[in-house]
């Protein structure tokens, strides 16, 4: 992407800043007029009220900036530890001494748990303020940032990346406070940022911080007439470089805190450059890239927070927040997606060494495993975050393709089950299941009319009858024509062939006619078009479709001539039994 141009004004201010060497990561201090300056001063001095010294011994020194240090000394009156912040005995001007208690005025304003309480501000023997501070045994949020063992040892956080999540959002709390009291900090970075030994966090260093009110105009700067560049120029938003028509805002420091969570996601400041023209540069250009490795959420959540226009970022910080706790929320549900991914790639490979058709045993034990694993996790995942876009494709994806494995291995009915957990499935793969339903319904119906004839329930009754006929009448007879010397029995030449065929007759109602028949929708799917196996050659059709498809008026002449059969069997077997005269 081609740099964007800089104007001549912002070049100019960035060739001075390279001659006088000014580290890309020091704040730039911005300059006002020496009314403004002395009118604020005179309104704040009346706060450095009491005795030289402020009742203070003053014992060592704890840290130092550009323009001041920070002193360990002991507050006589409570006798506890307290850190005073001073200026330098070479940077005592009328300037530095209105940034510092500009600095103290803001924080002591700021009642927050996340602000450096002020206990104080009083002056030394030579008039120059001392700000009384609690004690903070800490350590700046920029040195534990990408120190895991340290994170790991002081306050037992396994996850870097959410502890530092958590820390951004204890910094939000403290900036939405700020904005809700009409204060806008603009140098917000880790290095401002204090960890505590027991894990509290304080933001720190308001030295350049400007009023959204007009009532407090007496004390801090109004943000629509700072026109300076100021800040810090490796996390800058566009804003603050000092442009014509550019207006500091809330979102500027929402800005700040998107360009804190870039350096928490890659370990890098948002906008390097080897000099002062190539970071003006980036921030125009802004927001930065980011890898296509890095968790999508928290880029979307970064990309927002450091858009160029600032109506295009988050309304607050309470929203960038809010942002941020959705996606801490949301990391245990990742997780199990992601843990049931890996199990879905092994179902993919097990599915592409299925052959179609040929179902092993074991393999199918083995995908029906795998799907269930699958299952499981990506419904543990959605049940923690519904939203879980990876776990509802990867839930999907996984039901998909248990469909198309039992189609291919001919299951319907389990096809049809995998296919009922998905919501809208494809229409070309529901059509393909409903159309091997059907394909099976029909064999199944099919089947069970071979098995158990096609008479409904009402002949059920004629059957038996003529069961009992050929079993109850004609075996016995034909057992006693067999077994009697010829013409002792039989009276009639014909009756050894008749009582064969009622014996065959029987066996064969037995057989085909008194088992359960399938039900009315079975039979309308085994035979969609009634008149179709009519149309056939009887050489083509067994001879139970020949028997079925005769009707029910031949069923009943059958019947007729059983009947008819009875009588007459009865009466020669009467004549057959009489003993010979």
């Amino acid at each position: 992407m081609t740099p964007p141009l800089i104007d001549p004004a912002l070049r100019s201010c960035a060739d001075t800043l390279d001659a006088i060497a000014h580290p890309p990561t020091a704040t730039i201090t911005p300059r006002e007029p020496a009314e403004s300056v002395a009118q604020r001063l005179h309104t704040l001095r009346s706060l450095c009220q009491g005795p030289a010294g402020g009742g203070v011994r003053l014992r060592g020194r704890l840290g130092e900036g550009g323009m001041g240090e920070v002193l360990l000394a002991e507050q006589v009156s409570m006798e506890r530890d307290v850190a005073v912040k001073r200026l330098k005995p070479e940077a005592r001007n009328d300037y530095s001494t209105l940034k510092l208690l500009q600095e103290a005025w803001v924080t002591g304003y700021l009642e927050h748990p996340n602000v450096i309480p002020v206990y104080d501000i009083t002056v030394d023997a030579q008039g120059s303020p001392l700000i009384l501070l609690k004690r903070i045994h800490g350590v700046a949020w920029g040195e534990l940032m990408d120190d895991p063992e340290t994170v790991r040892r002081r306050w037992g956080a396994a996850d870097l990346l959410e502890w530092n999540l958590r820390v951004l959002m204890q910094v939000c709390d403290a900036v939405q406070f700020a904005h809700a009291r009409g204060i806008v900090h603009r140098d917000l970075k880790p290095e401002n940022v204090m960890v505590g030994e027991h894990g509290e966090v304080y933001v720190v260093d308001w030295g350049i911080a400007v009023t959204l009110r007009e009532e407090l105009a007496s004390r801090l700067p109004l943000a629509n007439k700072a026109s300076e560049l100021a800040g810090t120029p490796c996390y800058m938003a566009p804003e603050m470089l000092g442009r014509p028509g550019d207006q500091l805002s809330p979102r500027t420091d929402v800005y700040l805190l998107g360009a804190m969570l870039y350096e928490i996601m890659l370990s890098a400041r948002p906008h390097p450059g080897n000099s002062f023209a190539e970071i003006l540069a980036s921030v125009l250009a802004s927001p930065p890239p980011i890898p296509d490795d890095a968790p999508q959420e928290l880029t979307r959540i970064c990309t927002q927070a450091m858009a160029l226009h600032p109506h295009d970022r988050h309304a607050s910080a309470l929203d960038f927040k809010l942002a941020l706790e959705g996606f801490v929320r949301h990391r245990g549900s990742r997780r199990l997606a992601r843990r049931a991914s890996r199990r879905l790639e092994q179902l993919y490979g097990e599915l592409a060494q299925a052959e179609p058709g040929q179902r092993d045993p074991e393999r199918h034990l083995r995908l029906h495993r795998l799907h269930a694993e699958c299952r499981f996790a990506f419904r543990e995942a959605l049940k923690e975050w519904p939203e879980n876009g990876a776990a509802q494709r990867g839930l999907r994806a996984a039901t998909l393709s248990m469909v198309e494995y039992e189609l291919d291995n001919h299951d319907a009915r389990g096809a049809a089950t995998m296919l009922g957990r998905i919501s809208e499935p494809p229409p070309p793969l529901a059509k393909r299941v409903a159309e091997a339903e059907r394909r099976d319904e029909h064999e199944r119906a099919r089947m069970a009319m071979f098995r158990g004839g096609g008479l409904r329930p009402a002949l059920r009754y004629p059957a038996r009858l003529a069961l009992s006929v050929g079993l109850g009448a004609g075996v016995p007879l034909l057992l006693a024509e067999l077994a009697s010397p010829a013409g002792s029995v039989g009276r009639e030449p014909g009756l050894l062939p008749l009582l064969a065929c009622a014996a065959l007759l029987a066996l064969m109602v037995e057989r085909f006619v008194l088992r359960a028949p399938p039900s009315r929708s079975a039979r309308a799917a085994a035979t969609p078009d009634p008149g179709e196996a009519l149309r056939l050659p009887a050489a083509a059709r067994s001879p139970l479709a020949v028997f079925r498809d005769l009707g029910v008026d031949a069923v009943d002449r059958t019947y007729v001539e059983l009947r008819d059969l009875r009588s007459r069997t009865r009466g020669a077997a009467t004549t057959s039994l009489q003993p010979p005269r």
